[in-house]
């Protein structure tokens, strides 16, 4: 209990570093958590409903005891407020990583390694390079026998923050503390990642299109036997696809679209989000976005677009859902801190020559 307790209280310290919090700040953002029963106060850093249901907490349970109107606690929740303004004006945590710097031991990494696939590791060190575990293929199908002078993709998720990627360089393989690891460079440019999107990918697929302007058609999802107006889909994914079509069309009108993936039949619903028509052949493309999918219909959909896709798109889209499912779990243990890490830098990492 005491170590668990430890360990939330140094990633609590570790974070509002980060984010840019005075001691002072932390402090009361500690103070605050403790009062509540905050099982992780670090959402305290940024989060206004978490923020809003402590200090609720607080006045309810100074309030059965008998003190909430004393000086002490007025002044205390007086701080509250203020903090809570403040937090919603500026939020620390929106403002993100600029470098690889601040990056803590524990941190969990997917890595991308163009042609060979999908890696995952962890931080062990963060000193002059970053040292992480060697890395462990996501896939069976994946594998690299030689890490040395490899230019990498790393991808991570901060924890209540965003997902972030860098790229950067393998300066040598070695040991420490015992493990196999590899030492990689710094970077100066961390970027946040987008939000894991569908895949859309180009392709040439005949297609039927049905307007729902009128009653004729009732059911969204079923296969119509009648013909519609013939298109072309000049690119697919799971939320919507992009359609070549004669004539003019019309933003916003509401369609319907069937088409074929291999022998299954896929049916498509929602509307027009804009239109580009070219006067010279007398055609429009349609920016289509779906809106009555059925969850079996994207799964085709997906299986679909993920089997023709390049290589190094899947690995990427790969590595953004893998840190996305990361969000929720823990920073992984590690029996260094970064001041250990800096004493034994010398004495226990042996990077092989370069």
């Amino acid at each position: 209990m005491f170590f668990n307790v430890l360990s939330k209280g140094f990633n609590f310290y570790c974070t509002g570093f980060d984010s840019g919090f005075s001691f002072a700040d932390m402090n009361l953002v500690w103070k605050m958590g403790r009062m509540a029963s905050v099982d992780d106060p670090t959402v305290l850093f940024w989060s206004l409903p978490a923020i809003n249901k402590s200090i609720a907490q607080i006045v309810s349970l100074t309030t059965s005891i008998g003190t909430v109107n004393s000086p002490k606690i007025q002044k205390f929740l007086q701080s509250l407020y203020s903090y809570r303004s403040r937090i919603e004006l500026d939020p620390p945590l929106r403002k993100g990583w600029k470098n690889t710097y601040s990056m803590r031991n524990g941190q969990r990494l997917r890595i991308v390694l163009p042609s060979r696939g999908v890696f995952s590791s962890v931080l062990l060190a963060n000193t002059s390079k970053l040292t992480i575990s060697y890395p462990v293929p996501v896939e069976d199908k994946y594998h690299c026998f030689d890490w040395s002078k490899k230019r990498i993709t790393v991808y991570f998720w901060r924890k209540n923050d965003a997902g972030y990627v860098f790229d950067t360089n393998v300066t040598g393989v070695g040991h420490y503390q015992g493990r196999s690891v590899l030492f990689i460079e710094h970077s100066q440019s961390l970027q946040r990642t987008q939000k894991r999107k569908s895949i859309r990918c180009p392709c040439s697929i005949m297609a039927e299109l049905y307007l729902l302007y009128d009653n004729s058609i009732t059911d969204l999802t079923k296969v119509e036997e009648i013909s519609g107006i013939k298109c072309v889909l000049e690119d697919l994914s799971e939320e919507g696809a992009l359609i070549r079509i004669g004539g003019c069309g019309q933003e916003g009108m509401p369609i319907k679209i069937q088409f074929m993936l291999g022998n299954t039949p896929i049916v498509m619903s929602g509307s027009v989000k804009s239109v580009e028509y070219n006067q010279t052949i007398k055609q429009s493309r349609l920016h289509f976005q779906a809106s009555n999918v059925a969850e079996s219909v994207r799964q085709k959909i997906a299986l679909y677009i993920y089997s023709i896709i390049p290589d190094e798109q899947k690995h990427e889209f790969d590595a953004i859902r893998l840190i996305e499912d990361d969000e929720d779990m823990p920073a992984v243990a590690t029996l260094e801190s970064a001041s250990t890490a800096k004493e034994d830098e010398g004495l226990e990492i042996l990077e092989s020559a370069e």
